[in-house]
């Protein structure tokens, strides 16, 4: 019995020594041990490490995630210092490296790299230890009795920094992150070891990340102008728990999942526990022009709010108490939207770029259109009696915008995600209650959902909602049409650090995030998708003919097509007029099927408006004598015709669009200030009197509304300067005399605080203007003039969104953004040059340069979209295809029309 217990005993005594051999030559610590506690999130990959694959354009690698990008930037380094790519190769080949993420300064972070190494690395070790040439040189110093290598690169100037420790290599592009890890290790003799706090079902993963969610949250005050509702959403992450982050099969998805209980995540989540959701079937009510979209889909709206209510009273009590303030000083009930909702909520947030902040969109779902108008009306129609305010009232697509005076209400309702709306504007569209931040947003808004501009027919989006599932939060995410937003939220500490994000950002461009709520946990998954990208780079900026239509009737054409985007039939419609006067409506890729005959030539722009009140748009053509109502239907195109009246002066009109109380009919003015008002039923335009004292405003007359009442703005090449409305009077403190020459109108800078409508105007001899409602003027600028001959103008931009300033002398033209700053110059410019400038989206501003040898197009950068210009013998009519990334060129030529294209990203 001795002899088996000694037996026993020795193995025992064997198994205590190997694995006290083994924990000699393994790590002692886990790197978590190591890794100071300011980190801000950490990576764990045994895959990072590995050489990239080739891949095809449109497909996505794992360290297109900028975060586990910049983690394996830290590698490069090392891979510059040792020239050995076998021996490196080695020495990281199915690792688990640890990469920590730490701010080094006020604008500044950088990663720590923790990579283990065993006695069969001592090869690797001794090569980097012994780095000392002029082309890699290596200094060494001591932190906490911890000795560091300082290695500096003399091709790249790059430089890092490492030490070893407890069988960790440690290293970093910053000395004073390794020297940081040092002072930990000195105080490290007593402490237990620590452990990563992750769920243990992650530890089978091969990358893994981890947020320290108190330092982010520290370091996103820092990094923020402002609490935003962005700041609002990150608060959403889920935080103290590990991410999963792989590519799919066929490389078009990176998508980083995770679960986590409901405990341990934000309180918001619990608002949807139990909700069943439906999938998204509103892509046609999203503008293309949408930067980030979130919606809410709800099976039990009802439950949903009791919830949401009881959360707002916990952990949002100012926006529970500005609620309760509403209801005991105006008497409504704002928590009876609740009982409206059918289902679904969203939230758009608009591009944006230099001009404007884009602004935000609340679209409901409802039960009961006209229920909900006619409870909304009363609630608004409370808080302006209380407030005693003029109502606000604006007709657009035949839908009519209306304002209730509450700040922040969509917040209010729906908790601080859906913050910035600092003014409620309103309509209804087809079963959904619009809701906009201000105006204009609401005015782009139905524009574009008149026009089909919206994801429904938009092919990368409709990729991006292929990846989606059903699910009660979904959030979708265009870095590129964010960027500009993204910015102006950093303090300008951090600009310039995080600009470099931009370009992986945008090749990713979009993000989705969705979440579900199931069986005590929240499920959380993020998805970047690959923006699409030609396969072949040779194909970008090539001209490409599409299609050819031969003149109708076999005559020549007139003037240019004017291209129409046709909302009833869903076509692109081109208007042609020949030169014996006929009239023809053609859908691109079919046969004409009817012709009109017109008075005359056509002398003025056709101007699109919603005669009949219905919600879509027809067209106006003037000839000399007559005026004409061109009508699409499903069955074609009908025409409505005035009797003669005598020839108009002039043809530079402008538009006054019908308002509630001038529903049965509209006003002209022409460019000399002559006044017409036209009888809807009968089409009988009749003289209304003149302005006076006008010669020949500046065109195009642009018109802006102003206590719900419109005004043309008119500006005289002498500097005489008006505001005019429907009736021949001026606004108050117009008109005013600027004493100086103007070669081109104002723009109009609106927003939803009449406080802040402004123009800008300038100059012939280079100074801009700003003036404000009064005719005040608020700010002065004067460019430099190199000679005497140098003239300056606005370039406004075709849909009136943007403006450039224009520095002309001579044969050149020189173009200046909105800050003054020199864009790209043009050489040589003639006579008989036009320059047009189309603003198609933060991403996409496109100027035309149209001279004898035809069109050519460039970016504000100065670079060409086309490899040659376009003949034509008319001005070219240029669109974009959001959705395809691609411009449509109409030109034409004694043959007919030819449509063009060019993918130009």
């Amino acid at each position: 019995m001795k002899r088996i217990y000694w037996i026993s005993g020795g193995v025992l005594l064997a198994a205590l020594g190997c694995w006290f051999y083994y924990r000699w030559t393994t790590n002692e610590r886990s790197a978590w041990a190591y890794i100071p506690d300011d980190y801000l999130l950490a990576v764990e990959s045994t895959e990072l490490q590995r050489p990239s694959e080739p891949i095809r354009s449109y497909q996505i690698k794992l360290t297109d995630l900028p975060i586990l990008e910049e983690a394996q930037n830290g590698l490069q380094v090392l891979q510059q210092a040792v020239t050995d790519t076998a021996l490196l190769r080695s020495f990281l080949d199915g690792k688990t490296i640890t990469y920590s993420l730490h701010a080094e300064n006020i604008s500044l972070v950088n990663y720590l790299l923790y990579i283990p190494y065993s006695p069969k690395d001592q090869a690797f070790l001794n090569y980097i230890n012994s780095l000392n040439t002029n082309e890699v040189r290596g200094l060494k110093h001591q932190t906490a009795k911890q000795s560091i290598t300082d290695i500096t690169i003399a091709s790249t100037r790059q430089r890092f920094s490492f030490t070893q420790y407890d069988n960790y290599l440690i290293l970093s592009k910053s000395s004073l992150l390794v020297e940081n890890v040092a002072m930990k290790i000195s105080k490290l003799l007593d402490v237990p070891e620590g452990s990563p706090p992750t769920p243990a079902e992650y530890a089978t993963a091969q990358t893994k990340l981890r947020l320290n969610w108190p330092n982010l949250r520290t370091l996103g005050g820092r990094m923020m102008n402002r609490q935003s509702a962005a700041g609002a959403l990150i608060s959403l992450l889920p935080t103290n728990t590990a991410f999963r982050c792989q590519v799919n099969g066929v490389k078009k998805d990176l998508f980083v999942e995770t679960t986590s209980p409901v405990k341990d995540a934000n309180p918001y989540w619990q608002t949807l526990d139990g909700q069943q959701p439906a999938p998204l079937s509103s892509q046609r009510f999203i503008p293309n022009g949408t930067a980030a979209f979130y919606q809410i889909s709800l099976s039990d709206p009802i439950g949903w709010a009791n919830r949401l209510i009881r959360y707002m009273r916990k952990n949002e009590p100012g926006l529970a108490d500005q609620k309760a303030h509403w209801k005991s000083t105006y008497l409504i009930n704002p928590d009876s939207v609740y009982y409206h909702i059918n289902r679904e909520l969203m939230l758009c947030r608009m591009e944006s770029d230099e001009l404007n902040e884009g602004g935000n969109l609340l679209l409901l779902k409802l039960n009961r259109p006209r229920a909900f108008l006619n409870w909304f009306e009363y609630e608004a129609g409370s808080v302006r009696q209380e407030e005693k305010l003029a109502k606000f009232e604006e007709v657009v697509a035949g839908r009519t915008i209306r304002q209730i005076a509450l700040p922040e209400l969509p917040s209010v309702w729906f908790g601080s995600v859906f913050q910035g709306f600092p003014k409620t504007y309103y309509t209804v569209v087809d079963g959904y209650a619009v809701f906009g931040s201000n105006v204009q947003v609401l005015r782009n808004y139905l524009a574009d959902y008149k026009r089909g501009n919206v994801w429904a027919n938009s092919a990368q989006s409709q990729e991006v909602f292929r990846s989606l599932k059903a699910s009660p939060f979904t959030m979708v995410f265009n870095a590129g049409k964010s960027w500009f937003s993204v910015l102006t939220n950093l303090k300008n500490d951090w600009k310039g650090p995080v600009t470099h994000l931009e370009e992986p950002l945008k090749r990713l461009n979009f993000l989705s995030w969705q979440t579900e709520v199931r069986g005590g946990n929240v499920a959380h998954r993020l998805v970047w998708t690959k923006g699409r990208i030609s396969a072949d780079p040779g194909l970008l900026r090539k001209l490409f003919l599409q299609k050819n239509i031969p003149n109708p009737l076999g005559r020549p054409l007139q003037r240019e097509p004017y291209v129409y985007k046709n909302a009833v039939t869903g076509t692109t419609d081109l208007v042609l007029q020949t030169t014996d006067n006929d009239l023809v409506p053609v859908a691109v890729g079919a046969k004409p099927t009817v012709k009109f005959r017109l008075s005359g030539p056509i002398v003025a722009p056709i101007q699109l408006m919603d005669y009949f009140g219905r919600g879509r748009d027809q067209m106006l053509i003037f000839t000399a004598d007559h005026l004409y109502i061109l009508h699409p239907t499903v069955k074609g195109y009908q025409l409505f015709a005035s009797k003669g009246f005598s020839r108009l002066p002039s043809y530079q009109f402008s538009l006054f669009d019908q308002v509630p109380e001038r529903k049965v009919q509209f006003s002209l003015m022409d460019a000399d200030g002559r006044l017409y008002n036209v009888a809807k039923s009968n089409l009988q335009l009749t003289p209304a009197g003149q302005v006076r004292d006008v010669r020949q405003v500046q065109a195009p007359v642009n018109k802006v509304n102003l206590k719900g009442q419109e005004y043309l703005v008119m500006l005289e090449p002498g500097g005489r300067l008006n505001l005019v409305s429907a009736k021949g009077l001026s606004a108050p403190g117009f008109p005013i005399n600027l004493s100086q020459s103007f070669d081109s109108p104002p723009f109009i800078e609106t927003s939803d605080r009449e406080a802040d409508f402004s123009l800008r105007l300038v100059s012939a001899d280079g100074e801009l203007i700003r003036m404000n409602l009064e005719g005040k003027v608020l700010e002065r600028q004067q460019m430099v003039k190199p000679s005497r001959e140098t003239r300056f103008r606005l370039l406004l931009e075709e849909s009136g969104k943007d403006w450039l300033v224009m520095q002309q002398t001579n044969e050149n033209v020189t173009l200046f953004d909105k800050r003054l700053n020199t864009l790209f110059n043009i050489f040589p410019i003639t006579a008989e040059s036009q320059l047009r400038y189309f603003d198609f989206g933060a991403e996409t501003k496109i100027l035309s340069v149209t001279d004898g040898r035809g069109t050519m197009l460039y970016d504000l950068r100065g670079e060409k979209l086309i490899q040659s210009p376009v003949p034509s013998l008319y001005p070219l009519t240029v669109e974009f295809a959001e959705s395809y990334q691609k411009l449509y060129l109409y030109g034409t030529d004694e043959r007919g029309v030819r449509i063009m294209t060019s993918k130009i990203r």
